[in-house]
């Protein structure tokens, strides 16, 4: 027996020194790895299959025949590029393979394959030199990429808004993609469920990556702005970003500069059930300053470990300045009031990562921890002539946030990948409010400073991989949610917790010639984590007659789903239908004070539960060579149970949205963008929303290479509400003029050395770049 072991194992070394193994990395003609490339070995004289596989992050791969290969050659393939092909040489490490962009020739029917690749999570776009980046910026790119719309300024993916945007890895804001120009992209990322960074929320996540700079080179862009609404100055944006490398350093660097002057005039009409009324007209003018600062710094440690800090800030001064008239069914009891007061936010976030891709291609592991600190300060001064009344309220409250997670990923096969997430999230928040009064008329005296510590450990492990044409995901995690929170002056403490198993099942299929179908279908079971932010007790008055007061005895919901798409001819069709049911939801019932006249309160309950069907279509188009639409229509149907205080709802919600955006180009430098929405009438449980529509979009310029100037523009019409209280009906109408316009002035600069392109010849001749003084 002894013998036998030492047999097999003298036969595994030897065949593993024999056997064959042919790598290589595969970059585009800007040196930028190429992932997802499909490679291939065949042998000669038959072009039978040896063995095949995909690049990984940085563009490797490795591949080892079963049986050696005296006569073959090797072809590697990827969506927006062509075909390369070289016999198969001695030596078996092919070193950099440069693929060459392909060129459009023969329509957007094969153009729009080209570009997108199919992930096991979602889908890869290469967006370099794409119409849907000509004078734009990258919030709008977005709207032009199958799957995301915008929906009254939220982001949503298959109808679900999307959790977490990045950008070269660095999580940003829909601010900050407003002020990046869309031709700095290479290509977006766009993923259903979570496969970058920590986030386990339900939406989906995009991550962006940027044109990398020549080594030694940057280049970047400034971008002034300034824009009015109806008759008055609205803001005025100032900012910049600037991709640096150098050596093994690339730095990332974005400030934006904000003025803004919101004005607003809205109503709001009480009509109770005995005939009494009480109306409200305010006019408020909120002027704001903003300095947002972010940088990003990445280090090449080796060639497969980089270390990475991002810091990012956020400092806001806001002043206020409301005017409400009130007026009641006895003109004796009107009266005229004033608001004025400022909220101000200091917040600074930091987060440091470490990334390693290990040798076995498709394997990696990164590490990272965050911290975020936020501090917002709220004085208001609340004056009534009429009343002689004045009141000073001051809300002050800091906010903690700590997070910190591992991600390993390791190949199982060429084809199947493992990865395990650890995470945990921290938050403390402290609120101090204070009052201060000459009388005691309707705000409470008795206000509590209140301590909240959330802690949130979440597990996950799953596979990813591709089986011919079938792309697959399967995890499993479990999610923890403990809570704390303190009154300390009454000496109140509560303590909550809840956890659940969260399985998650994707897979889609590739059919058609060049695969340019796609299906897929997703199920996932959600389990929220506590709304700490709902439990506060405090009385928090927006004005004299509306409050907003906390639930301690909130829980959590959960919710589960099942969802299918289909991408037909390259995703010029795209379909989508998710069926959710959520238990326990909160939502905020709107309720009549007993004690206060005229006074409503908002306060979040557990009461709702709803079956969910949202369904929808689009379409993406590019009927001719500088004209590119996309066109969308959602129908929403949800089915809610209520079991309020004074009644029950049983009734079925309606929900439809139409919305067209297209992207033109024009001669000399021109481009235009349109987007047009259309929402008609819906109901919810308490609530009736009127119809709402707009259209909006900008013309742009091309003065020179550097500089571009664009006009943009928005009319429309502004949401009406109708709400049903206990006893009457209240009716809210923004009054704020819709007309919107702006002028923006881009300008794009670069520096460091030049790329030039040398041909290097071999068997099959090919492309590597080179650095040129």
């Amino acid at each position: 027996m002894k013998k036998l072991v030492i047999l097999i194992t003298v036969i595994c070394i030897v065949t593993t020194v024999n056997a064959q193994t042919y790598k290589g990395i595969v970059k585009d003609p800007q040196g930028e790895a190429v992932p997802f490339a499909n490679v291939v070995l065949y042998t000669l004289p038959d072009s039978t299959f040896a063995a095949g596989s995909v690049t990984n992050d940085l563009g490797e791969f490795s591949l080892t025949p079963p049986n050696d290969i005296e006569k073959g050659y090797l072809v590697i393939s990827c969506l927006g590029y062509e075909n390369y092909q070289q016999k198969i040489e001695q030596n078996k490490n092919f070193g950099i393979i440069v693929l060459k962009e392909k060129a459009i020739v023969l329509g957007e029917a094969q153009v729009v394959a080209k570009r997108i690749q199919k992930t096991p999570t979602g889908y890869l776009i290469n967006l370099t030199n794409d119409i849907r980046v000509k004078g734009i910026d990258v919030s709008k790119t977005l709207t032009l990429l199958p799957g995301i719309s915008k929906e009254f300024n939220v982001y949503k993916l298959n109808g679900i808004p999307i959790s977490q945007f990045y950008v070269n890895g660095q999580k940003v804001d829909i601010g900050y993609l407003e002020s990046v120009p869309s031709e700095m992209l290479a290509k977006a990322e766009i993923s259903f469920i979570d496969n970058i960074g920590a986030s386990k929320d339900k939406g989906g996540v995009v991550s962006l990556t940027l044109k990398k700079p020549d080594q030694g080179g940057y280049y970047g862009n400034v971008i002034g702005h300034i824009s009015t609404r109806g008759k008055s100055y609205d803001k005025s944006l100032l900012s910049s970003t600037i991709n640096y490398k150098t050596g093994k350093f690339n730095l990332i660097g974005n400030i934006r500069l904000n003025n803004n002057k919101n004005t607003a005039r809205e109503i709001e009409n009480t009509l109770y059930n005995n005939g009494h009324f009480f109306n409200v007209e305010s006019k408020n003018s909120t002027y704001s300053n903003q300095i947002l600062p972010s940088l990003s710094l990445t280090y090449e440690l080796t060639k497969r470990q980089t270390l990475g800090f991002n810091v990012s800030g956020n400092l806001t001064y806001r002043n206020l300045n409301k005017k409400l008239e009130n007026t009641f069914e006895t003109e004796a009891k009107n009266f005229t009031e004033h608001q004025k007061g400022h909220n101000d936010k200091h917040q600074i976030q930091g987060v440091l990562s470490y990334n390693l891709t290990t040798k076995k291609q498709g394997g990696s592991f990164k590490a990272q921890a965050e911290f975020f600190h936020r501090k917002k300060d709220i004085l208001s001064q609340y004056l009534s002539d009429n009343e002689n009344i004045e009141r000073n309220n001051s809300q002050l409250t800091y906010t903690n946030m700590f997070n910190a997670f591992t991600r390993f990923s390791y190949p199982i096969s060429d084809h199947i990948s493992s990865k395990f997430y650890v995470v945990w999230d921290g938050i403390q928040e402290e609120y101090k409010p204070q009052s201060t009064s000459n009388t005691n008329d309707f705000y409470e005296n008795n206000l509590y400073n209140t301590d909240v510590f959330v802690q949130n450990p979440y597990v996950m492990s799953g596979i990813s991989g591709k089986w011919n044409k079938f792309n697959f995901t399967a995890r499993l995690s479990y999610q923890w949610s403990f809570l704390s929170y303190e009154i300390p002056v009454t000496n109140t403490k509560i303590k909550r917790n809840t956890q659940g198993l969260e399985p998650n099942f994707r897979i889609s299929y590739n059919f058609g010639k060049n695969d340019q179908h796609n299906i897929s279908s997703e199920y996932k079971r959600s389990v929220s984590t506590f709304p700490y932010s709902l439990f506060n007790p405090n009385k928090v008055w927006s004005d004299r007659y509306h409050y907003l007061v906390g639930n301690p005895e909130i829980a959590t919901p959960y919710e589960n789903s099942l969802s299918f798409t289909g991408s037909f001819w390259s995703d010029k069709l795209y379909t989508w239908a998710t069926y959710s049911v959520v238990k326990d939801n909160y939502v905020f019932a709107t309720y009549n004070d007993p004690d206060l006249e005229g006074v409503t309160y908002r306060k979040p309950i557990n009461a709702l539960s709803e079956k969910e069907i949202d369904f929808g279509i689009a379409t993406n188009l590019q009927l001719i060579k500088n004209w590119r639409l996309k066109f969308r229509a959602s129908t929403t149907i949800t089915k809610q149970k209520a079991e309020f205080p004074n009644e029950k709802i049983d009734m079925n919600r309606v929900h439809y949205l139409f919305d067209f955006t297209n992207i033109y180009k024009f001669n000399k430098g021109w481009n235009l963008y349109l987007t047009a929405y259309y929402e008609p009438d819906f109901k919810s449980y308490n609530r009736k929303y009127i119809t709402v529509y707009g259209v909006e979009g900008s013309l742009s310029k091309s003065i020179n290479k550097e500089i571009t100037a664009y006009f943009i523009y928005a009319i429309g019409h502004h949401r009406k509400l109708l709400t049903y209280l206990e006893d009457g009906l209240l009716t809210y109408q923004n009054k704020t003029p819709i007309p919107y316009l702006g002028f923006t002035l881009s300008w794009n600069f670069k520096g460091g050395k030049d790329v030039k392109v040398k041909k290097i010849n071999t068997s099959k001749s090919y492309r590597e770049i080179q650095d040129v003084k």
